[in-house]
């Protein structure tokens, strides 16, 4: 089994490589330090003894039960697999702690890549499906592309979250109107681009005849350059099989705005 785990995480090192053809930064740490778990809050995020709330950069968990009464919000499925998953892996662990250039995010939680004997929990939890992979323009980095390889393993093997409907991989070709269960959540979606519009220089992947009702993805202006540098642009997306993966809103049908090439994984 041993063997299998380092097999797995050696094919996702050389993977992300070949995820999409894109470029990865060089330096991923800029600092790193050692703190011991104290409490563990959800699938993602940990308290240490010294009352710091740190958060795994670059994946997700589905959120716990939160709230009393009428605000009370249900637990999201697998929610509570996922704690599980972290707490049998960090309960009172000392832990390695490593940052990137972004340390921080709004809610002041610490993100970073969290280790324990040299074993990287993040990628673990994404292995063992208990999370999905989750990047922004600022925290996305070579290791995002690791993750995505193991989450790809994680999906095509059914393991834990990918066994549910709530995350099942969704056909952008069959996607019309709006379906109210995936507006405001994050989803993966996949489909052959029929069209690629240039409107004011945003760029709208149409998977569809019609852009009214259909499934788009939009690239926005001030992100293009981010794309082409990764050798994604409108020449090379028509016609092309791709996977997206976002926040689904509800324009002119469905749509997910892609901010940096992470989000975006061409198929064929």
């Amino acid at each position: 089994m041993k063997n299998i785990t380092a097999f797995a995480l050696f094919a996702a090192s050389l993977a992300f490589i070949f995820y999409n053809s894109n470029a990865a930064p060089a330096k991923v740490h800029h600092s790193q330090r050692q703190a011991t778990v104290a409490h563990i809050i959800d699938g993602d995020t940990f308290v240490t003894q010294q009352g710091e709330h740190i958060r795994l950069i670059g994946i997700n968990t589905p959120e716990k039960a939160r709230g009393e009464g009428k605000s009370k919000r249900l637990a999201e499925p697998y929610a509570h697999q996922a704690r599980t998953a972290l707490t049998t892996m960090l309960k009172n662990q000392t832990v390695t702690l490593k940052f990137g250039k972004k340390k921080k995010d709004k809610y002041k939680r610490w993100l970073a890549d969290v280790y324990v004997n040299n074993v990287w929990i993040n990628g673990k939890m994404i292995e063992q499906g208990a999370a999905h992979v989750y990047s922004f323009p600022d925290t996305a980095n070579a290791n995002t592309y690791k993750l995505l390889a193991l989450e790809d393993t994680a999906r095509a093997q059914n393991r834990g979250l990918w066994q549910l409907p709530r995350y099942r991989l969704n056909n952008a070709n069959i996607m019309q109107g709006v379906t109210k269960k995936l507006v405001g959540g994050f989803h993966l979606v996949e489909g052959k681009i029929t069209t690629v519009a240039d409107v004011k220089n945003r760029l709208y992947l149409n998977f569809g005849q019609d852009w009214r009702t259909d499934f788009t993805a939009e690239i926005r202006p001030q992100d293009r350059k981010k794309f082409r540098a990764a050798g994604i642009s409108k020449s090379n997306l028509i016609g092309k099989t791709v996977l997206v993966r976002g926040i689904i809103k509800p324009v002119n049908g469905m749509m997910i705005t892609l901010t940096h090439p992470e989000q975006i994984k061409i198929i064929n």
